[in-house]
């Protein structure tokens, strides 16, 4: 069995799922990781503030072990803070490879995905780390990666589509320095035809350079999201294959509670571009 297929099956065998899946809502339950219970004794998750061992809701972490850091705690980012990114982010820890998964029922949408018409948009706010040491060459870069993952309902795998971390600061924003950088990657697809399961996985990889034990694994990742749409035409939000003011109403709505949905620029954030990229493809109407 090769590690893909491997990966494949560990997906498959965790029982975390969305609990209200639905079009153009995230399907992804406890998205930007702020949930968690306490584990005592044992559970492999360190929280920067609140110390002891706990599990993050809705996401099976395997043997892996991971980090939450605060956003304005000791480890601080290059990158403000996204809209919606909670109190923490997620961080490898102390070992070279952490994953962590999570599976999501599409039956809900199999009249649109046996007709191929179910589109999806898949991203996360990944971060990578950059440590400058004069006497070290390469230096120490970590990043992440996520993916997704299609299965049937005999579980037989049919496509995946990953996203990686950036590999310089500049590529979001950020000072050419030393440290964690952030920023928002996303990708479009159709979901396959014959899909009933998405699987999520998000692995923080450090640097493959020999390291110390105290060597931290700085890879992190927030903000996780697939949306679904029940049309190839992204601004018909009610599904209806109808443009009109619903649709409108149902994008103002999504903008003001600040909902993935109405990202339109895909950076994560919700500003006067995400109305005007909206309004364009509305005024475009569909095909």
């Amino acid at each position: 069995m090769n590690y893909r297929t491997t990966l494949t099956a560990a997906i498959l065998s965790c029982s975390s799922t969305s609990a209200m899946a639905q079009f153009s809502t995230n399907l992804i339950a406890n998205p930007s990781f702020e949930h968690i219970t306490q584990v005592i004794p044992g559970g492999l998750i360190s929280v920067e503030d609140l110390g002891g061992s706990y599990t993050i809701d809705e996401w099976d972490t395997g043997d892996s072990e991971i980090v939450m850091n605060l956003y304005d705690g000791q480890y601080l980012v290059t990158t403000p803070t996204p809209p919606g990114g909670g109190q923490y982010y997620l961080q490898g820890g102390f070992t070279p490879e952490s994953m962590c998964f999570q599976t999501i029922d599409l039956t809900f949408a199999q009249g649109q995905i046996e007709t191929g018409k179910a589109q999806y948009s898949f991203g996360a706010f990944l971060g990578s780390f950059k440590f400058i040491n004069p006497d070290r060459d390469p230096q120490q870069e970590d990043i992440a990666t996520i993916t997704l993952h299609f299965t049937d309902e005999l579980g037989t795998f049919l496509g995946s589509n990953s996203i990686i971390g950036p590999n310089l600061p500049s590529e979001v924003g950020a000072p050419e320095e030393e440290g964690n950088f952030f920023g928002f990657f996303h990708i479009e697809g159709v979901v396959p035809e014959g899909a009933t399961t998405a699987g999520i996985t998000i692995e923080l990889n450090r640097d493959p350079m020999p390291h110390g034990p105290n060597d931290f694994n700085n890879a992190g990742i927030d903000m996780v999201r697939l949306i679904l749409y029940p049309s190839p035409c992204i601004v018909d939000l009610t599904g209806d294959a109808l443009l009109d003011f619903f649709d409108i109403s149902a994008f103002l709505q999504a903008f003001n509670s600040q909902d993935p949905l109405a990202d339109f620029t895909h950076d994560g954030l919700f500003s006067f571009f995400d109305i005007s990229a909206f309004l364009q493809a509305f005024a475009a109407g569909c095909p």
